[in-house]
């Protein structure tokens, strides 16, 4: 196993093999901020990985988690340095991330999905207050979820290898979207079923963290296959810029549709503030885990591409003398 440098680039790379499962490209990360923690960020709580040892808000600790949870999902077999020998042009990379379809893709993904995370997270309190009527419930009910999503990531790596990420992401997308509308069917009193769709949409959620991490880094692979140039950073900081914009996206769109159903905060709600929240807490949410999966059929990067690609990229770079 290579080691980081002290100031630069390190390379995680994965044996995806011929199939392509699970990503055959690398990200780009400064070796002295890396290191692997548990974060819970309101009712949405998944692994992240610490870029720096700093104060962060929860778009930024959601956001490093599902980095973390790549790394469980598909553990590297090798870091290693590469000096990658091509003349700056950020003008032209910007150029070939707007221009690559499958990042295209990752980016609205992106938007949708922590769109959905903020807005849940937003909500979920008011969800177990005014409706469940156990104004402390909310902990317990994302502590469990929590568990239930970090039991299930392993379960990538199989699941991609045998059908492929793309099909993998659609297929939990929809199964996560369907377990959400069926929660929005509960009364306050069928907590234990509220419970079990919780966790049941989890465990199918849990598989997409590791996969979108590595088809960003496919992406970046393909873009580099197809022009030449490889922006791995490039691709992986502009993906997070779509969380970010989710993020906030949806913590305004809760606020918004809070006060657009009427609510006040601690009175009896009227019955349009309820339905309001029940709406924001499962039915937009799986609303929008079903627009994910869809856009995913716009993402033309299936296995056969993948395993073309990567034997031509390993075939190039070996030429360039790229390898370490």
């Amino acid at each position: 196993m290579g080691r980081f440098p002290a100031h630069g680039d390190a390379q995680f790379r994965t044996d995806a093999g011929a199939d392509g499962a699970l990503g055959i490209g690398d990200f780009r990360l400064h070796a002295e901020t890396v290191g692997v923690g548990i974060a819970q960020t309101g009712d949405e709580s998944q692994f992240a990985l610490g870029l720096a040892p700093v104060q962060q808000s929860q778009g930024d600790r959601l956001t490093q988690l599902q980095l973390a949870g790549a790394l469980l999902g598909h553990p590297p077999h090798c870091l290693e340095n590469r000096v990658v020998h091509q003349q700056s042009d950020l003008l032209a990379d910007v150029r070939n991330l707007v221009s690559t379809r499958p990042w295209l893709v990752l980016f609205g993904v992106g938007v949708l999905s922590f769109t959905l995370f903020a807005m849940q997270s937003a909500v979920t309190a008011f969800y177990f207050k005014y409706y469940i009527g156990d104004a402390e419930g909310a902990q317990p009910f994302n502590v469990v979820g929590t568990l239930a999503l970090i039991a299930a990531i392993p379960l990538a790596r199989p699941l991609a290898q045998r059908f492929g990420n793309r099909a993998v992401f659609i297929g939990c997308s929809a199964a996560t979207g369907a377990l959400y509308l069926l929660m929005s069917q509960c009364g306050p009193d069928q907590l234990s079923l509220i419970y079990a769709l919780n966790v049941a949409s989890k465990i199918a959620y849990a598989p997409t963290v590791p996969l979108l991490w590595t088809m960003i880094a496919d992406s970046a692979d393909y873009s580099e296959w197809r022009t030449g140039r490889r922006a791995t950073g490039l691709f992986f900081s502009a993906a997070t810029l779509s969380m970010k914009l989710g993020w906030g996206i949806g913590g305004g769109l809760a606020g918004f549709l809070l006060e657009a159903f009427g609510y006040v905060a601690d009175v009896d709600q009227t019955e349009s503030a309820l339905s309001g929240i029940v709406l924001m807490m499962t039915a937009l949410p799986g609303a929008l885990y079903l627009a994910a999966g869809a856009l995913f059929f716009l993402y033309d990067l299936d296995r056969d591409t993948a395993r073309r690609m990567a034997d031509e990229l390993e075939a190039r770079r070996a030429s360039q003398g790229g390898e370490a």
